[in-house]
């Protein structure tokens, strides 16, 4: 028996709301890295408009702030979203809008609402009491997009009241916000702490020494290198 679509949107809803805690907090960091670069909030928040992943407005934004030729921005995004295609693919078999309300529910599908479709889909399989996926897919989407450009105002915000308070460099801003992410797999793997402190205190390091975009790609390189090294100690 299919549950009715509000139920499902509703449900959708509710099943995101452990996830907001963690989009919220990046959502902050994200805009107060914008204001840092000073950068207009019409510019941090339309990036939400048009692109809406985390992950990828993160990378726009700093390649903006660090004057990056434009077609390296949309290349760097391009790439940075390119799992989006793999969602796509899982997505477009499980739910049946079809034109526009397909674009709709494409604009939507983060990594949170996949997550949340994708496990209902499980449920489903498991239960008399199914839930209509697509709907599950908006409810969780919209409900991050809400809270997600929320929360990037509110840190733009708290840039402009914390600013005259205390210095910090533009790319320490960076740094904390790829600490944030590791902090959350170091609660997640236990087996990669190590890894995990030590490319923590690199990216901590890197944001009060460098001054240029590259502080990403050289974080990146060196926790793949950590990573690397210690799974052939364990071996």
């Amino acid at each position: 028996m299919y549950q009715s679509n509000k139920i499902s949107f509703f449900e959708g809803f509710k099943k995101s709301l452990p996830l907001v805690f963690s989009a919220s907090f990046f959502g902050i960091i994200f805009g107060y890295t914008g204001a840092n670069g000073q950068l207009p909030l019409s510019i941090i928040s339309s990036s939400s408009f048009i692109i809406f992943a985390g992950a990828a407005q993160f990378i726009s934004i700093i390649l903006i702030i660090a004057k990056e030729e434009m077609l390296a921005i949309i290349v760097a995004a391009l790439l940075i979203n390119l799992r989006h295609l793999l969602y796509g693919a899982v997505i477009h078999d499980l739910t049946k809008f079809k034109g526009i309300k397909k674009l709709i529910a494409a604009y939507f599908l983060t990594d949170e609402a996949f997550l949340v479709t994708t496990l209902t889909e499980k449920q489903n399989q498991q239960s008399d009491l199914k839930f209509n996926l697509d709907y599950i897919l908006l409810g969780s989407g919209i409900t991050l997009w809400v809270f997600w450009n929320i929360t990037t105002i509110l840190g733009y915000l708290l840039y402009n009241v914390t600013s005259n308070l205390f210095f910090i460099p533009d790319n320490f801003v960076i740094s904390a916000s790829f600490i944030g992410y590791l902090v959350n797999h170091y609660i997640k793997y236990k087996q990669d702490r190590l890894i995990i402190i030590l490319t923590s205190i690199m990216a901590l390091i890197l944001g009060f020494t460098l001054n240029t975009s590259s502080i990403l790609i050289i974080i990146m390189f060196s926790g793949a290198i950590f990573a690397i090294l210690f799974q052939k100690g364990g071996n």
